[in-house]
């Protein structure tokens, strides 16, 4: 249930050309990103949602939910790139920028979404 709220959620998100700040999706889904294990299941509901997106062949979703400050501030967290390079979207020396493998799949998302 929570997966396709936040699929909704972030296909809305992607229609408006926007990101979202993770501490946003959190509490939409009533988790406290100081719980560990909140933030453990909110990596997984972005993965799974990803993943689904991927498997019908569109752009990662999870790409619009950033960090609101740090040094990767406006870009998703570290967990995108490693769910990148799972799905098979890194260089064939296993290489992945992840910097610019974000903003790839946040224009991709934007470009999709406004359409649909």
């Amino acid at each position: 249930m929570a997966v396709s709220v936040l699929a909704e959620y972030l296909k809305d998100v992607a229609k408006k050309q926007k990101t979202v700040f993770y501490e946003d999706v959190a509490a939409l889904l009533k988790l406290n990103l100081r719980n560990p294990d909140d933030r453990q299941t909110l990596n997984a509901y972005l993965d799974e949602v990803s993943t689904e997106e991927d498997n019908n062949n569109r752009p990662l979703l999870s790409a619009l939910v950033v960090n609101k400050k740090g040094a990767n501030q406006g870009f998703p967290g570290k967990e995108f790139g490693k769910l990148g390079r799972e799905l098979g979207y890194s260089h064939e020396d296993g290489e992945l920028d992840e910097m610019a493998f974000a903003v790839e799949q946040i224009n991709a998302s934007f470009a999709y979404w406004k359409e649909a």
